[in-house]
């Protein structure tokens, strides 16, 4: 079954982005930023497991809840859209990094970067 966050009220704070898991909503300083229910599962499983590099078929069993098929991009494209989205709000705090052969991943930026 996809990720749910039904029943929680945490909040996540990544940078000028914020992640509010009880209404399921993404916001930059109070305004909304639009994300597919996709995109938001997606982005919120990640920031709850920052550090932790995935493979696109962890991802796909836990996000879309459907096992992955080979030369499937739909991890890929969903990444790529969502480094769009979110890529400036992050610049100081975190990145979205493709870790190469394994998967992806959430990772806190140093204070030295």
């Amino acid at each position: 079954m996809p990720q749910s966050f039904a029943g929680r009220e945490e909040i996540i704070r990544l940078g000028e982005l914020e992640l509010d898991l009880a209404g399921c909503q993404a916001r930059i300083d109070g305004s909304p930023l639009s994300f597919t229910p996709t995109e938001f599962r997606l982005f919120a499983f990640l920031a709850q497991n920052q550090g932790k590099t995935f493979s696109r078929e962890q991802l796909m069993y836990t996000v879309w809840d459907y096992g992955y098929k080979q030369g499937d991009r739909t991890v890929d494209n969903c990444i790529s859209r969502l480094r769009m989205k979110v890529e400036r709000y992050l610049a100081h705090s975190c990145r979205l990094l493709t870790v190469r052969g394994k998967g992806y991943r959430l990772e806190a930026r140093s204070k030295r970067e």
